[in-house]
Protein backbone atom coordinates (compact mmCIF):
# COMPACT_ATOMS: atom_id res chain seq x y z
CA UNK A 1 0.00 0.00 0.00
CA UNK A 2 2.15 2.56 0.90
CA UNK A 3 4.26 1.88 -2.31
CA UNK A 4 1.46 2.12 -4.25
CA UNK A 5 0.96 5.79 -2.76
CA UNK A 6 4.77 6.85 -2.84
CA UNK A 7 4.22 5.78 -6.57
CA UNK A 8 1.24 7.88 -6.85
CA UNK A 9 2.89 10.75 -5.26
CA UNK A 10 6.21 10.27 -7.54
CA UNK A 11 3.63 10.50 -10.77
CA UNK A 12 2.01 13.63 -9.38
CA UNK A 13 5.10 15.33 -8.51
CA UNK A 14 6.29 14.46 -11.79
CA UNK A 15 3.60 15.41 -13.54
CA UNK A 16 2.80 18.91 -11.47
CA UNK A 17 7.00 19.74 -12.03
CA UNK A 18 6.51 19.08 -16.05
CA UNK A 19 3.44 21.29 -16.06
CA UNK A 20 5.08 24.02 -13.98
CA UNK A 21 7.77 23.81 -16.35
CA UNK A 22 5.82 24.03 -19.81
CA UNK A 23 3.99 27.13 -18.13
CA UNK A 24 7.53 28.52 -16.92
CA UNK A 25 8.91 27.80 -20.49
CA UNK A 26 5.51 29.35 -22.54
CA UNK A 27 5.82 32.32 -20.14
CA UNK A 28 9.51 33.10 -20.87
CA UNK A 29 8.71 32.95 -25.04
CA UNK A 30 5.67 35.57 -23.90
CA UNK A 31 8.06 37.50 -22.29
CA UNK A 32 10.48 37.39 -25.20
CA UNK A 33 7.82 38.34 -27.79
CA UNK A 34 7.10 41.11 -25.42
CA UNK A 35 10.15 42.87 -24.70
CA UNK A 36 11.81 42.21 -28.10
CA UNK A 37 9.52 42.99 -30.35
CA UNK A 38 10.63 42.89 -34.00
CA UNK A 39 8.94 44.20 -37.30
CA UNK A 40 10.67 44.39 -40.69
CA UNK A 41 11.49 48.00 -39.84
CA UNK A 42 11.62 48.11 -36.08
CA UNK A 43 15.81 48.17 -36.22
CA UNK A 44 16.10 49.01 -40.18
CA UNK A 45 16.17 52.18 -41.49
CA UNK A 46 16.55 50.97 -44.92
CA UNK A 47 13.56 49.44 -45.09
CA UNK A 48 11.33 51.75 -42.73
CA UNK A 49 12.79 54.30 -45.25
CA UNK A 50 10.95 52.35 -48.24
CA UNK A 51 7.86 52.47 -46.41
CA UNK A 52 7.70 55.57 -45.34
CA UNK A 53 8.46 57.19 -48.51
CA UNK A 54 6.31 55.04 -50.58
CA UNK A 55 3.32 56.13 -48.48
CA UNK A 56 4.46 59.56 -48.19
CA UNK A 57 7.10 61.11 -51.36
CA UNK A 58 6.81 64.38 -50.01
CA UNK A 59 8.56 63.45 -46.74
CA UNK A 60 11.58 62.64 -48.52
CA UNK A 61 11.40 66.07 -50.29
CA UNK A 62 10.99 67.29 -47.12
CA UNK A 63 13.92 65.08 -45.12
CA UNK A 64 16.11 65.87 -48.34
CA UNK A 65 16.04 69.99 -48.01
CA UNK A 66 16.25 69.57 -44.34
CA UNK A 67 19.43 67.52 -44.59
CA UNK A 68 20.65 69.94 -47.21
CA UNK A 69 20.51 73.45 -45.16
CA UNK A 70 21.55 71.47 -42.19
CA UNK A 71 18.48 71.21 -40.04
CA UNK A 72 18.15 67.41 -39.69
CA UNK A 73 20.51 65.71 -37.04
CA UNK A 74 21.69 62.45 -35.87
CA UNK A 75 22.87 62.92 -32.57
CA UNK A 76 23.70 59.97 -30.04
CA UNK A 77 24.04 59.34 -26.27
CA UNK A 78 25.36 57.21 -23.70
CA UNK A 79 22.74 56.24 -20.82
CA UNK A 80 23.97 55.47 -17.06
CA UNK A 81 24.01 52.00 -18.12
CA UNK A 82 26.24 52.25 -21.04
CA UNK A 83 23.25 51.60 -23.50
CA UNK A 84 23.99 53.94 -26.81
CA UNK A 85 20.75 56.26 -27.36
CA UNK A 86 19.39 57.54 -30.36
CA UNK A 87 18.33 60.68 -31.69
CA UNK A 88 16.76 62.98 -34.24
CA UNK A 89 16.75 66.98 -34.20
CA UNK A 90 14.67 68.95 -36.84
CA UNK A 91 15.33 72.74 -36.92
CA UNK A 92 12.67 75.00 -37.96
CA UNK A 93 13.35 78.32 -39.41
CA UNK A 94 11.29 80.29 -37.21
CA UNK A 95 10.12 78.29 -34.22
CA UNK A 96 7.70 79.02 -31.76
CA UNK A 97 8.42 76.17 -29.54
CA UNK A 98 9.52 72.42 -29.99
CA UNK A 99 7.66 69.29 -30.55
CA UNK A 100 9.09 66.32 -28.60
CA UNK A 101 7.65 63.46 -30.13
CA UNK A 102 8.00 59.85 -29.10
CA UNK A 103 7.51 56.52 -31.02
CA UNK A 104 5.34 53.69 -30.21
CA UNK A 105 5.86 50.09 -29.84
CA UNK A 106 7.32 48.33 -32.57
CA UNK A 107 8.34 51.55 -34.25
CA UNK A 108 11.23 54.13 -34.60
CA UNK A 109 12.11 57.84 -35.57
CA UNK A 110 11.47 57.36 -39.37
CA UNK A 111 7.71 55.83 -38.95
CA UNK A 112 7.45 59.38 -36.55
CA UNK A 113 8.02 61.68 -40.00
CA UNK A 114 5.04 62.06 -40.34
CA UNK A 115 4.07 63.47 -37.13
CA UNK A 116 7.55 64.98 -37.04
CA UNK A 117 6.27 67.16 -40.21
CA UNK A 118 2.97 68.04 -38.75
CA UNK A 119 5.01 69.59 -36.03
CA UNK A 120 6.88 71.51 -38.16
CA UNK A 121 3.67 72.21 -40.32
CA UNK A 122 2.86 74.24 -36.90
CA UNK A 123 6.02 76.03 -36.86
CA UNK A 124 8.11 73.70 -34.53
CA UNK A 125 11.21 72.77 -33.60
CA UNK A 126 11.08 68.85 -33.95
CA UNK A 127 12.96 65.89 -31.22
CA UNK A 128 12.75 62.51 -32.04
CA UNK A 129 14.11 60.31 -29.80
CA UNK A 130 14.41 56.61 -29.85
CA UNK A 131 13.16 54.27 -27.15
CA UNK A 132 15.57 51.08 -26.08
CA UNK A 133 15.68 48.52 -29.13
CA UNK A 134 13.86 50.45 -31.65
CA UNK A 135 16.03 52.38 -34.49
CA UNK A 136 19.09 53.09 -34.26
CA UNK A 137 19.23 53.12 -29.88
CA UNK A 138 20.89 49.64 -28.55
CA UNK A 139 19.64 48.09 -25.79
CA UNK A 140 18.84 43.86 -25.67
CA UNK A 141 15.47 44.68 -24.87
CA UNK A 142 12.81 47.00 -24.61
CA UNK A 143 11.43 48.55 -21.29
CA UNK A 144 8.29 48.76 -23.19
CA UNK A 145 8.83 52.83 -22.23
CA UNK A 146 8.20 52.57 -18.76
CA UNK A 147 12.38 52.58 -17.52
CA UNK A 148 12.96 54.51 -20.77
CA UNK A 149 11.11 57.70 -18.78
CA UNK A 150 14.42 58.21 -17.12
CA UNK A 151 16.26 58.89 -20.75
CA UNK A 152 13.17 61.08 -21.57
CA UNK A 153 14.08 62.90 -18.46
CA UNK A 154 17.65 63.20 -19.88
CA UNK A 155 17.01 63.69 -23.31
CA UNK A 156 14.92 66.77 -22.39
CA UNK A 157 17.67 68.34 -20.82
CA UNK A 158 19.91 67.63 -23.86
CA UNK A 159 16.98 69.18 -25.98
CA UNK A 160 16.93 72.48 -24.31
CA UNK A 161 20.53 72.54 -23.86
CA UNK A 162 20.61 72.41 -28.22
CA UNK A 163 17.45 75.10 -28.03
CA UNK A 164 17.47 77.54 -25.06
CA UNK A 165 15.11 79.75 -25.94
CA UNK A 166 12.45 77.48 -26.71
CA UNK A 167 9.94 75.64 -24.48
CA UNK A 168 8.67 72.38 -25.45
CA UNK A 169 6.19 70.33 -25.12
CA UNK A 170 5.65 66.05 -25.30
CA UNK A 171 3.60 64.34 -27.93
CA UNK A 172 3.64 60.38 -27.94
CA UNK A 173 1.64 57.82 -30.07
CA UNK A 174 0.60 54.43 -28.16
CA UNK A 175 3.49 53.19 -26.05
CA UNK A 176 5.54 56.51 -26.81
CA UNK A 177 2.46 58.42 -25.45
CA UNK A 178 2.42 56.26 -22.24
CA UNK A 179 5.93 56.90 -21.79
CA UNK A 180 5.34 60.40 -22.21
CA UNK A 181 2.68 60.13 -19.35
CA UNK A 182 5.47 58.86 -17.22
CA UNK A 183 7.56 60.74 -18.04
CA UNK A 184 5.33 63.73 -16.84
CA UNK A 185 4.57 61.86 -14.11
CA UNK A 186 8.08 61.78 -12.60
CA UNK A 187 8.15 65.75 -12.72
CA UNK A 188 9.75 67.63 -16.21
CA UNK A 189 11.50 70.70 -15.69
CA UNK A 190 9.55 74.15 -15.86
CA UNK A 191 10.09 74.47 -19.55
CA UNK A 192 8.45 71.65 -20.39
CA UNK A 193 4.95 73.67 -20.80
CA UNK A 194 2.54 70.04 -21.25
CA UNK A 195 1.79 66.65 -23.33
CA UNK A 196 -0.07 65.10 -25.90
CA UNK A 197 -0.90 62.03 -25.73
CA UNK A 198 -2.42 59.49 -28.89
CA UNK A 199 -3.97 56.55 -28.23
CA UNK A 200 -2.00 55.55 -24.71
CA UNK A 201 -2.55 52.68 -23.03
CA UNK A 202 -3.07 52.82 -19.23
CA UNK A 203 -0.58 50.22 -18.06
CA UNK A 204 1.47 47.35 -19.62
CA UNK A 205 -0.59 44.62 -17.66
CA UNK A 206 -3.95 45.59 -19.42
CA UNK A 207 -2.54 46.45 -22.73
CA UNK A 208 -0.22 43.16 -23.17
CA UNK A 209 -2.86 40.50 -21.97
CA UNK A 210 -5.02 41.91 -25.10
CA UNK A 211 -2.70 40.96 -27.65
CA UNK A 212 -1.20 37.96 -25.52
CA UNK A 213 -4.52 36.48 -25.76
CA UNK A 214 -5.10 37.07 -29.35
CA UNK A 215 -1.75 35.93 -30.56
CA UNK A 216 -1.68 32.94 -28.31
CA UNK A 217 -5.09 32.51 -27.54
CA UNK A 218 -4.01 31.08 -24.10
CA UNK A 219 -5.36 31.51 -20.71
CA UNK A 220 -3.94 34.35 -18.91
CA UNK A 221 -3.34 32.44 -15.53
CA UNK A 222 -0.95 31.23 -14.98
CA UNK A 223 1.51 31.80 -18.25
CA UNK A 224 0.74 35.81 -17.90
CA UNK A 225 1.44 36.47 -14.37
CA UNK A 226 4.62 33.98 -14.61
CA UNK A 227 5.70 36.19 -17.65
CA UNK A 228 5.15 39.58 -15.78
CA UNK A 229 7.03 37.72 -12.68
CA UNK A 230 10.13 37.18 -14.85
CA UNK A 231 9.85 40.60 -16.45
CA UNK A 232 10.51 41.45 -12.42
CA UNK A 233 12.90 38.95 -11.81
CA UNK A 234 15.29 40.32 -15.46
CA UNK A 235 14.33 43.83 -15.86
CA UNK A 236 13.39 45.31 -12.23
CA UNK A 237 9.89 45.79 -13.23
CA UNK A 238 6.26 44.29 -13.75
CA UNK A 239 3.32 44.49 -16.32
CA UNK A 240 1.26 45.83 -12.90
CA UNK A 241 4.42 48.18 -12.07
CA UNK A 242 4.64 49.71 -15.64
CA UNK A 243 1.70 51.57 -14.77
CA UNK A 244 0.74 55.60 -17.51
CA UNK A 245 -2.32 55.04 -15.67
CA UNK A 246 -0.88 55.94 -11.85
CA UNK A 247 1.23 58.22 -13.06
CA UNK A 248 -1.28 60.46 -14.72
CA UNK A 249 -2.57 61.32 -11.55
CA UNK A 250 0.80 63.37 -10.41
CA UNK A 251 0.62 65.33 -13.64
CA UNK A 252 -0.34 69.20 -13.55
CA UNK A 253 0.90 70.34 -16.75
CA UNK A 254 -1.88 70.56 -19.37
CA UNK A 255 -2.16 67.45 -21.51
CA UNK A 256 -4.26 66.70 -24.61
CA UNK A 257 -5.28 62.88 -24.99
CA UNK A 258 -6.61 61.52 -28.44
CA UNK A 259 -8.06 58.28 -29.03
CA UNK A 260 -9.96 56.67 -31.60
CA UNK A 261 -13.24 55.36 -30.79
CA UNK A 262 -12.44 52.09 -32.81
CA UNK A 263 -9.68 51.48 -31.20
CA UNK A 264 -9.02 47.75 -31.12
CA UNK A 265 -5.77 47.28 -30.01
CA UNK A 266 -5.89 50.06 -26.84
CA UNK A 267 -9.43 50.29 -26.09
CA UNK A 268 -11.34 53.62 -26.10
CA UNK A 269 -12.56 52.77 -22.35
CA UNK A 270 -8.54 53.26 -21.34
CA UNK A 271 -8.33 56.80 -23.13
CA UNK A 272 -11.29 57.95 -20.82
CA UNK A 273 -9.17 56.28 -17.59
CA UNK A 274 -6.53 58.07 -18.06
CA UNK A 275 -8.07 61.55 -19.04
CA UNK A 276 -10.47 61.45 -15.58
CA UNK A 277 -7.24 60.00 -14.24
CA UNK A 278 -5.78 63.40 -14.49
CA UNK A 279 -7.63 65.71 -11.92
CA UNK A 280 -5.35 68.39 -11.52
CA UNK A 281 -4.49 71.14 -14.21
CA UNK A 282 -5.73 71.35 -17.54
CA UNK A 283 -6.77 68.52 -19.83
CA UNK A 284 -8.77 68.06 -23.00
CA UNK A 285 -10.38 64.78 -24.71
CA UNK A 286 -10.34 64.82 -28.57
CA UNK A 287 -12.43 60.89 -29.50
CA UNK A 288 -11.77 60.45 -33.13
CA UNK A 289 -14.65 58.74 -34.60
CA UNK A 290 -14.64 56.05 -36.89
CA UNK A 291 -10.57 55.72 -36.07
CA UNK A 292 -8.66 52.26 -35.10
CA UNK A 293 -5.73 52.03 -33.28
CA UNK A 294 -3.07 55.31 -33.86
CA UNK A 295 -4.94 55.93 -36.94
CA UNK A 296 -6.80 60.32 -36.33
CA UNK A 297 -4.45 61.61 -38.18
CA UNK A 298 -4.83 59.43 -41.43
CA UNK A 299 -8.80 59.39 -41.20
CA UNK A 300 -8.90 62.79 -39.85
CA UNK A 301 -5.56 64.88 -40.41
CA UNK A 302 -7.41 68.56 -40.57
CA UNK A 303 -8.80 67.98 -37.95
CA UNK A 304 -5.89 66.54 -36.28
CA UNK A 305 -4.00 69.44 -37.03
CA UNK A 306 -6.78 71.28 -36.22
CA UNK A 307 -6.42 69.88 -32.50
CA UNK A 308 -3.18 69.48 -32.14
CA UNK A 309 -2.13 73.21 -33.05
CA UNK A 310 -5.54 74.49 -30.93
CA UNK A 311 -3.54 72.78 -28.04
CA UNK A 312 -0.17 74.79 -28.48
CA UNK A 313 -2.16 77.66 -29.50
CA UNK A 314 -4.82 78.30 -26.68
CA UNK A 315 -4.17 75.93 -23.54
CA UNK A 316 0.00 76.43 -23.92
CA UNK A 317 -0.19 79.99 -24.65
CA UNK A 318 2.00 79.68 -27.87
CA UNK A 319 0.92 81.37 -31.48
CA UNK A 320 1.42 78.29 -34.20
CA UNK A 321 0.73 79.17 -38.08
CA UNK A 322 -0.44 75.96 -40.14
CA UNK A 323 1.03 75.85 -43.64
CA UNK A 324 -1.50 73.93 -45.60
CA UNK A 325 -0.38 73.49 -48.91
CA UNK A 326 1.72 70.99 -48.50
CA UNK A 327 -0.98 69.09 -45.71
CA UNK A 328 -3.15 68.96 -48.23
CA UNK A 329 -0.60 66.34 -50.24
CA UNK A 330 0.31 64.59 -47.12
CA UNK A 331 -3.61 64.07 -46.31
CA UNK A 332 -4.22 62.46 -49.62
CA UNK A 333 -1.55 60.06 -49.31
CA UNK A 334 -2.52 59.24 -46.02
CA UNK A 335 -6.20 58.30 -46.88
CA UNK A 336 -4.50 55.92 -49.36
Amino acid sequence: MRKKVRLLLIATCSVVLVLAGTCLFIASDVLEHITRPHTEYTQDYDVAYTKVFHRYPQLKTWQDSLIAKGAWRDTMITAEDGVRLHGVFISHDNPSMTAFVVHGYKDNAVIMMRYAYLCYLLNLNVFMPEMRYHGLSGGDHCTLGWLDRYDMLRWIKIVHERWPQQDIFMYGLSLGAACTLSTAGEGTPEYVRGYISDCAPTNIWDEFQIIVYREYGLPLFPVYHLASWLCKLKYGFSFHEASAYKMVSHIEKPVLFVHGDQDQTVPIEMGYELYNRKEVGKRELWVATGCDHARAIHNHYDLYLDHIGEFVNTIMGRAVSVERPDAVAFKKAAGE
